[in-house]
């Protein structure tokens, strides 16, 4: 159904606007958006439509592929949701020397090693216990090639494991010791090694750093890998003296995020074809979007003029519970390749459309008239928009949101000019 309103044009702004201060301040009864209507010419009149009578239909997806490496922050732990399944999260970490051209003392003698790592944030329940296992990377990252968030890099015996603890996760600096074995390799290294970065690489190729999957609740924890207290410390002493070397971790670094969905709520509907849902799914960690397919837009072609578009996203906040939404959601489509691009609302510079939680209305509302007039003009395929999470490939986080199906679901508001 669309509803009109109509309006003027500029040039009688200020005699219009004497007369609606007059009639405000004589007459309770008008309805005020037609005062002053009679006093504009037919030709100076424009007609504004409203409409919000569209389907849209939704599904359920995971992720084609997700960059996340060569970033300052990893996430690691388990943690289950009950509506989202599990999600478990470890990452890669290569090492660089503290001093170059370092030589060890000939009679340096190892004391320990001791991995030392800042935790930012922690999603879940602090208070479950998980157990974090260390192993030496076989493999190396190359700074100039991204990996993805489902990448495996070789590791020495996984039954060789350097170190381990069952943590909370609720201290802010987590210390792990590691084998004596990797401890003694590390003071063997003989001056050659700490010459370049590249000698000490192909000496040294760092940690993966992993937690076992719980059964049930859990958490995730941000690792700062830039902070100085993130850091791998050599204690030996010689005969005269205790001393330490420190190892940093370098911007060469990998999150591999796995997710199992078969307790989720949606899990019969994982990546099926859009259709009329109660609930949509959004989800950090590289884990489940929708994607949103809006039916109903063909009769207004060549006959409106987009002035303004709002899909607005409301928060199933019965489901939802406790769970933390997300704080902000992001939308894209396809191009004719399939790859993800920026709506056309977005590319322009500067352009903000939205999509930050509101927790008055409870709802993400985004602001998208170039998107659908850009279908209008034939200048894309489709209206398609998948919704995520906001860099998702670091965010933690869960969304349930209402579908069409759901009262006061999903929707989408025009306000459209007749050409």
């Amino acid at each position: 159904m669309i509803d009109k309103v109509v309006a003027g044009n500029s040039f009688r702004n200020i005699f219009f606007l004497l007369v609606v201060i007059i009639t405000i301040f004589t007459s309770c009864e008008e309805d005020p958006s037609s005062i002053g209507l009679d006093l504009i010419p037919p030709k100076d009149k424009v007609e504004v439509s409203f409409t919000d009578s569209f389907s849209l239909l939704s599904s359920t997806n995971t992720y084609d592929s997700l960059i996340t490496s060569h970033k300052p922050t990893m996430l690691l732990g388990s943690y289950l949701v009950d509506v989202f399944g599990f999600t478990k999260a470890s990452f890669y970490s290569e090492f660089v020397y503290s001093q170059a051209n370092k030589q060890f003392e000939e009679n340096a003698k190892f004391d320990s090693l001791v991995f030392y790592f800042i935790v930012d944030t922690v999603v879940g329940d602090s208070t479950a216990m998980q157990e974090i296992n260390i192993y030496e990377m076989t493999d190396t990252l190359d700074i100039g090639q991204n990996y993805f968030s489902s990448t495996e890099l070789g590791i020495y015996n996984d039954s060789k494991v350097l170190g381990t603890k069952i943590t909370n996760l609720q201290d802010t600096l987590l210390s792990i010791p590691l084998s004596s074995d990797l401890g003694n390799y590390l003071l063997e290294a003989d001056t050659t090694k700490f010459q370049s970065r590249e000698n000490f690489l192909g000496y040294f190729n760092g940690l993966y750093v992993t937690t076992n999957l719980i059964n049930k609740n859990g958490s995730l924890v941000k690792v700062n890998l830039a902070s100085a207290d993130t850091r791998l410390v050599l204690y030996y002493h010689t005969e005269e003296d205790t001393l330490t070397y420190t190892y940093f971790p370098t911007t060469r670094s990998l999150n591999k995020l796995n997710h199992d969905y078969q307790q989720a709520d949606f899990y019969m509907e994982l990546n099926d074809s859009p259709v009329k849902s109660e609930n949509l799914f959004v989800q950090g960690t590289g884990g489940v979007r929708s994607e949103i397919k809006i039916e109903g837009l063909d009769e207004y072609k060549g006959k409106f003029a987009v002035s303004k578009a709002e899909l607005i996203v409301p928060l199933d906040t019965v489901k939802q519970g406790d769970l933390p939404p997300l704080n902000m959601l992001i939308l894209s489509r396809r191009n004719e390749e399939g790859v993800l691009i920026p709506l056309e609302d977005q590319l322009l510079q500067d352009n903000f459309i939205g999509g930050i939680y509101d927790r008055d209305s409870k709802a993400y509302t985004f602001s998208i008239p170039l998107h659908i007039q850009s279908y209008f003009n034939d200048e894309i395929a489709n209206t398609d928009i998948i919704i995520s999470a906001n860099n998702s490939s670091s965010t933690i986080g869960h969304s349930i949101l209402k579908g069409e199906g759901a009262a006061n679901g999903i929707r989408l508001r025009l306000f459209l000019n007749k050409l």
